[in-house]
């Protein structure tokens, strides 16, 4: 299991040294031209309508915020949010992480694309501390929806946490060129002409049954709930690369068994229904985006004796830069978003970290992930809690994301 450095570098003490000073003196600096320079409200009466109050004063604070602003230090393990959940690795099923928030709402929202705001975002982090938000930690704009989701203040380790949720037409004329380049336009319908519901749900099950343990990047949960609403809700380029996964596993279905014998779906239009979905998805990136990425990185080649095209490469590389767009390097365990969904998130990191990496090696090529870009809780049996046999699916993936990080201290230290 890879794991973030557990001490800040010299280099990081060295460049902040003296961000205490620039602070207080920026401070003092503001405070002697707020003596000799009209206010910002008052310039601006009441030409320009706005749903803020200009003075701080709303938020307890001042002008001197400036001195609390912390430095910029690597992700850590050393955060009392993510060692919360580092220590429930060994505690085994069904514990929780403690002092979850009562109030929960998932990021992965209907219709809205979620991506993480970076420490270089032109929407500066810490200034969107300041913000109005409201009683959910949300605040509307046009298009955008920006969400914190940090139960700690913004301290020295604890740096501000911020979502930009945006809504279709942001990407619409950019789907809409995509979509004209492919071949199919309806891809749910195309997919329902090639798999029945009944067929369907036969090969979800045979996908928990014999895949899930390779590739645990769906909500076991929602699945058992209610196959038949989980097919009609779920991405058609998910549900078209579940299926080709599961195709080669039918005997081991009584029905499907038969019903193979005479017909079976065609697996190259299965996979091109996810391809062409995943296409549509590029500009407008959800979960559904990474699932399909990591479904593809795992089609089964038509020439069983050639070897990968550099297409493998390309595609492990860019589920990386979706994931961190969605911001799955970060921990969950403290926001407030559904158990499931945490679970979910900490699962897709890691298989994000499993594809890339042995990608990396097999092609030859330098890893694009560092130490100290996620601070995700490593991987363990409570993140597989209500699948029908967590022990099983949890001993391989965990066993297998222990090899990862082995492979990749090789690769750092000899390649």
């Amino acid at each position: 299991m890879r794991s973030s450095p557990s001490s800040h570098s010299a280099y990081g003490a060295d460049s902040f040294a003296g961000q205490e000073h620039y602070t207080a003196s920026a401070s003092q600096r503001t405070h002697s031209l707020m003596d000799s320079t009209p206010s910002f409200e008052q310039s601006i009466g009441g030409m320009m309508p706005t749903q803020w109050s200009l003075d701080l004063e709303h938020l307890g604070q001042t002008e001197t915020f400036m001195q609390d602003i912390p430095s910029f230090w690597s992700l850590s393990y050393n955060d009392a949010s993510v060692a919360d959940v580092a220590d429930i690795v060994e505690s085994g099923i069904g514990n929780e992480v403690p002092s979850r928030p009562q109030t929960q709402t998932t990021l992965n929202r209907h219709h809205r694309s979620t991506s993480f705001i970076g420490y270089s975002n032109e929407s500066d982090p810490f200034l969107l501390e300041h913000y109005p938000y409201s009683a959910s930690d949300e605040l509307d704009f046009f298009m955008v929806t920006y969400r914190r989701h940090s139960l700690q203040g913004v301290s020295v380790g604890h740096p501000p946490i911020h979502f930009l949720q945006s809504k279709p037409q942001a990407a619409l004329q950019n789907q809409e060129a995509m979509g004209s380049c492919l071949a199919l336009e309806n891809e749910r319908d195309v997919l329902n002409d090639l798999v029945s519901v009944e067929m369907g749900v036969a090969l979800l099950r045979l996908y928990l049954r014999f895949i899930f343990q390779n590739l645990p990047i769906v909500s076991v949960a929602k699945l058992q709930e209610d196959e038949e609403e989980f097919i009609r809700s779920t991405s058609p380029g998910v549900l078209a690369g579940m299926f080709a996964l599961a195709l080669p596993f039918t005997s081991w279905d009584e029905q499907l068994c038969l019903d193979s014998a005479y017909s079976k779906p065609d697996a190259g239009k299965l996979w091109q229904i996810s391809y062409c979905c995943l296409q549509k998805e590029l500009h407008f990136p959800s979960l559904s985006t990474v699932q399909m990425c990591l479904l593809l990185l795992n089609t089964t080649t038509f020439d069983p004796v050639a070897v990968e095209t550099p297409f493998a490469w390309s595609l492990a590389c860019s589920v990386l830069a979706i994931a961190q767009s969605l911001g799955l390097h970060l921990e969950p365990g403290r926001w407030k978003i559904p158990e499931d969904e945490v679970r979910l998130r900490r699962r897709l990191w890691w298989t994000v970290v499993v594809e890339h990496s042995w990608r990396a090696v097999t092609h030859g090529r330098s890893t694009m992930l560092r130490d100290d870009d996620c601070n995700v809780a490593p991987i363990s049996y409570a993140d597989f809690a209500g699948t029908d046999n967590p022990s099983n699916a949890a001993d391989y993936s965990i066993s297998f994301c222990l090899l990862t990080n082995l492979v990749n201290e090789i690769c750092r230290n000899f390649l």
